[in-house]
């Protein structure tokens, strides 16, 4: 039998599934998900103009790169499940440290709350791209007035932003340093 053969393979095996079993994901960084701008761009511009999904593309692939995991925060499931408890964004079991907010066209206004009382307790709220236009889907200023109290960043400072606060695991070259 190829087991007897393969022995190594199999250990590393029996080592990864004993980690998922008994291991806890860690994860502290929420993006929020942009499906609710998605829609409604869509139903303006129709389906075939996916430039603003680009950006969301963006922010996942540049966390990612940077060994910087995530979840993705639905508003409608954040109204009914999230809370703020100290510095920490709670829903259901998970705690974020840092929150990451892709370039959205409307803004739920559990959301705004949400996100003003986390970075008001020492959260860390980054925005990624232009200022919410719309609450709730309709005209207003509330969120201009609220986003200047997080940071802003931009394709090139969000990994340096994001990591210089919430970096659980680091994978450096041992040549340079950098990450990989």
């Amino acid at each position: 039998p190829w087991y007897k053969h393969h022995h190594n393979v199999e250990e590393y095996f029996a080592r990864i599934g004993a980690a998922l079993q008994h291991g806890e994901e860690q994860r502290s960084i929420l993006v929020i998900h942009p499906i609710e701008s998605f829609w409604g761009i869509a139903s303006q511009r129709g389906e075939q103009d996916h430039g603003d999904v680009w950006k969301m593309h963006d922010i996942r692939t540049l966390l990612l790169k940077a060994n910087l995991d995530f979840d993705y925060g639905e508003e409608e499931m954040m109204s009914r499940h999230a809370s703020v408890e100290g510095n920490l964004l709670r829903m259901a079991k998970a705690s974020y440290k840092t929150v990451v907010i892709p370039e959205l066209r409307t803004i739920r206004k559990t959301t705004l709350d949400l996100l003003q009382k986390f970075a008001q307790a020492g959260g860390n709220v980054f925005c990624y791209g232009a200022v919410p236009e719309y609450l709730d889907g309709e005209k207003s200023d509330l969120p201009k007035q609220v986003f200047a109290s997080f940071k802003p960043v931009t394709y090139e400072t969000l990994t340096e932003n994001v990591s210089a606060v919430d970096r659980l695991i680091s994978i450096t070259d041992d040549a340079d340093g950098k990450e990989v």
